[in-house]
């Protein structure tokens, strides 16, 4: 993890919301494209957290992502109001 990143994850979640855009507007377009790259990497790949993994799974195969970890990941409505299920399991490579 690179020290931008540890900093920025410091910030976000012990700084108060002007230390956390202070240090957003600090930094170069190219910086936060970084910072933001390496953070999404980290967690989709993260093997203890699913929840991008459930997310994308979930919006590609064209249902409604439901919020939280608890019960199924998605759903869907056809035209006749009834609502399909899905539960998303997708493998960390």
């Amino acid at each position: 993890m690179t020290e931008e990143l540890m900093k920025l994850i410091k910030v976000f979640a012990i700084g108060a919301e002007k230390d956390l855009q202070e240090y957003i507007d600090s930094k170069s377009p190219s910086t936060i494209s970084k910072i933001l790259k390496e953070l999404l990497s980290l967690y989709l790949n993260d093997k203890n957290s699913s929840f991008l993994r459930e997310f994308l799974t979930v919006s590609l195969a064209g249902y409604e992502p439901r919020p939280g970890k608890i019960g199924y990941n998605g759903y869907i409505q056809n035209a006749n109001g009834e609502t399909k299920r899905c539960e998303a399991k997708p493998k960390e490579y």
